[in-house]
Formats: C-alpha cells, sequence, structure tokens
C-alpha cells in the first residue's frame, strides 16, 4: 500500500492568488494491490499456477483544505448564482490572473485471476490457460461548476472588466462523473514442439472475447444518420434532436452501448531453425493476431455532455452580481445529472455529443518478424524484418452529417479506419454537408 500527500499551497502560505486550482491542488492518493498466488504439481510432468489479484486506486486532485476560510464563495463575493462548489470561484482575467478548478477524485478498482495448466509430453510442452479481469471506475471533474471570463471586452482591460464587475463569459454545468465497468476474458493453448534436434516449432491460439465497457452512469449514445433525416427521434427524452438514441429505446443494446464480440480468435505461430547445425547460424520467424481495446478513460466525455452535464454558457456583457439578471426565467440550477435527468431535460443549443456504433471492433493488431543470427566471435551478424499491420484503429475526425434537414447539424465524428465510426455532433444554424466515410 502506498499513500501520497501533497499539501496544496494556499494550505501552507494562505495566499489568496496561491489558490489556483490545477496548478497548485492538493493531491491525495493512495494505491493497493493484494496478489495471492499457489503453483501446484499435480504430477511429475503436469503443473498448475493460479493467480488472484486486486488493486485499487483512491486519488484526485482537491482545493485546498482551507478554502471554505478564504471567503472566495460566490455567496461570499456577492454573486448570485448557485454552485456546485459553494467557497471558490474560478476566474480568469486575460492580462491579470487566473484561478482554475482543481480536477476531481477518481476511484478505480480492478480484480483479476489468471489459471495455467503446463503439460510435458515427449517432445512437447503444452500449456492451457484461462485469464479474466473486470474493473470499476468513478471519477469526477469540476471543470464545469460556475466559472466567469474577463477578457477586456467591455472596457478594453482584463482587470477593468473584473473590477466593474462586466464578464464576457459564464460557464455553468454539473461534475460530469464518470461511473464505468468492464471485464475482459481470454482463454488460451499453447505447444512448444521440438519437431527436430535443430528445429522448433511453437504455435497456439487465444480466444479473446471483447466485452464493452459498460455505462454505469446511463451515457450511452447512438446516432444513426438515417433516423435523423427521417425525423426519427428517441422515446426516452422529450427534447433531444432526431437521430439520436439512448439506453432503453427499442434495439440498443443495454448500458454497454455496442455489441459484444464474441469472435476474436488469435492464432500466433513461431520457429526457430539452427541452420548449420553447430549452434551459430539461427532462422527464427513468428507471426501472430491480438487484440487490444480503448483504456478506461476512452469515454471519459460522454457524461460531460447533453442531455447528461446540463451547462449553459452566457456570453456578452454578463453582470458579475448577477449573472441570470438577463436570462429568463433567472438561475436553473442546481438540476439533476447523469442517470438521473429527467425526460424533459432541456437540449442545449450547440451541443457537442459522443455518440458509439452499435457494431464498434476493437482494435486488431498482426505483427510479424523473420531473423538471421550469425554467431561468429567476437561478432554477432543480425538481419532481421519486422513488422505490424493494425485495423479498428480509433481517432477522431470531423464530418458533416446531411444535406437538407430544417435543423443542421453538423458533427464531428470518431472512427475506426475501416468505416465503423463513432460520432460526435453538433446542432448549429450553418448548412451541413454529407457525411464523410472515414
Amino acid at each position: 500500500m502506498e499513500h501520497l500527500v501533497d499539501p496544496a499551497p494556499y494550505d501552507l502560505n494562505h495566499q489568496i492568488l496561491s489558490a489556483a486550482g490545477a496548478q497548485t491542488p492538493r493531491i491525495d492518493a493512495m494505491s493497493q494491490a493484494f496478489t495471492i498466488g499457489s503453483t501446484y504439481l499435480i504430477s511429475s510432468n503436469v503443473v498448475n499456477s493460479l493467480r488472484l489479484t486486486a488493486n485499487r486506486i483512491a486519488a484526485g486532485k482537491f482545493e485546498p483544505l482551507d478554502l471554505p476560510k478564504a471567503g472566495l464563495g460566490l455567496a461570499e463575493l456577492g454573486v448570485h448564482a448557485f454552485s456546485y462548489e459553494p467557497y471558490f470561484l474560478p476566474v480568469n482575467v486575460t492580462g491579470g490572473f487566473a484561478v482554475t478548478t482543481s480536477a476531481g477524485p477518481a476511484r478505480v478498482a480492478v480484480f483479476g485471476l489468471n489459471d495455467d495448466i503446463s503439460v510435458i509430453r515427449g517432445n512437447h510442452e503444452m500449456v492451457f490457460g484461462a485469464n479474466t479481469e473486470a474493473w470499476w471506475v468513478n471519477s469526477y471533474t469540476n471543470q464545469y461548476y460556475s466559472r466567469f471570463t474577463f477578457n477586456g471586452s467591455n472596457t478594453g482591460l482584463g482587470l477593468a472588466d473584473f473590477l466593474t464587475g462586466h464578464a464576457n463569459t459564464f460557464l455553468a454545468g454539473g461534475s460530469a462523473g464518470q461511473n464505468k465497468r468492464q471485464e475482459y476474458l481470454a482463454v488460451y493453448a499453447n505447444d512448444t514442439w521440438k519437431f527436430k534436434p535443430r528445429l522448433t516449432l511453437n504455435y497456439g491460439l487465444r480466444w479473446q472475447p471483447y466485452f464493452p465497457m459498460v455505462h454505469l452512469d446511463g451515457s450511452a449514445i447512438h446516432f444513426d444518420e438515417n433516423a435523423l433525416k427521417n425525423g426519427i427521434k428517441s422515446t426516452r427524452f422529450d427534447n433531444s434532436p432526431p437521430g439520436v438514441f439512448f439506453d432503453g429505446d427499442p434495439g440498443f443494446p443495454g448500458a454497454a452501448g455496442t455489441y459484444t464480440q464474441w469472435t476474436n480468435f488469435a492464432p500466433r505461430l513461431g520457429l526457430a531453425w539452427d541452420v548449420t547445425g553447430d549452434g551459430r547460424t539461427s532462422l527464427r520467424a513468428s507471426g501472430g493476431m491480438f487484440y487490444d481495446f480503448p483504456n478506461t478513460h476512452y469515454m471519459v466525455s460522454l457524461t460531460s455532455s447533453a442531455p447528461w452535464n446540463p451547462r449553459y454558457t452566457l456570453t456578452g456583457d454578463v453582470n458579475f452580481e448577477n449573472p441570470w439578471s438577463n436570462t429568463p426565467p433567472g438561475d436553473p440550477f442546481p438540476l439533476p445529472q447523469g442517470r438521473d435527468v429527467a425526460r424533459n431535460v432541456p437540449w442545449p443549443n450547440f451541443a457537442v455529443v459522443t455518440a458509439m456504433n452499435y457494431d464498434l471492433r476493437n482494435m486488431e493488431v498482426a505483427q510479424w518478424n523473420v531473423s538471421l543470427q550469425r554467431l561468429d566471435p567476437p561478432t554477432i551478424e543480425s538481419i532481421g524484418f519486422p513488422g505490424i499491420g493494425t485495423v479498428h484503429s480509433r481517432r477522431r475526425a470531423i464530418c458533416d452529417v446531411f444535406d437538407n434537414f430544417q435543423q443542421r447539424c453538423a458533427p464531428a465524428a470518431q472512427s475506426d479506419i475501416r468505416g465503423g465510426r463513432e460520432a460526435l455532433w453538433r446542432c448549429s444554424s450553418n448548412r451541413g454537408r454529407r457525411q464523410r466515410q472515414l
């Protein structure tokens, strides 16, 4: 077990400008690891190895402990607006100073089991095994809490705007909590065969189905271009635009938002050949298929956007004392967030969401290598040819969705390189274009 505590500078010097959030946070992190193993000799040529693991991480970047005594909260400064963080007010003053948010807590728990059986039969050494894991991730951020920007657009100077109470931008939102779960399973068999005194073969097969991440926060979203064009809407939310669907809609694949991939088989083959028989020249060749999956935080943006995290941005000449004074019916916060949002939750203008393809594949990698080595003391000569190929590698790209629709939308998409895409899309007043296939 390890525990790291790094106090915030403000807790040490109590200078207000040192409470700058992301630059000078309070860090509190603890990690715990547990492993137990058993190696059992079943017979003279059969050995079983069992391993159990558990890991937990509780960490985060936090505001200073003494911040509630600093008098920097919205109410204490005379600002009439709700904040989920009542003792802290992030502001950014162009040409002056910046007090930013710190981030937030994260909790990770991972449990794993691995069992291998090794069998020696004649000139074969065989291994059969299985590996399974499950992990949970909960993380939260305060980057969307009430935040003001003073850029000098009203008086010509950022500090003057700040002192006279004329903000250029006011952002208000929630915590964008992420609650995820995922499982992993692999079953494999491998054989090392001493085929000839000078030739050894190694071959195996691994079955590794892909279980997509389960969004316990309810944030799985799917985008359907044809449904968008035909005006088909979700049955879960009243104000969501056409073409966007959620867990609970007909045909939606549950909280994961994508289908499990059961047919992930990964063969491997290799050989080692003593070319001359004197142990000085060897030829080695190998190749295999491998599967990978996105890291746990890859889908972190799902709950930070509509409809899960109601967020408002006011621009222009925003009154610092009462930012909602020109926005009827006034301050809408606090609002339900995440899985608790109501079916009539407002859909903000220019909202950006991240959506997933139902049949989104996980990454496949093919690797191969051929090498020739010659030992001629005191030198070793070697020549080799490695190679790698990858499909379904995910990346971000900008795509526009459609030509003619009364509510124009310009999407950005996350795509794999063979066209299975996740889509980010934005409603706007601009004319859209046909979607590009990546």
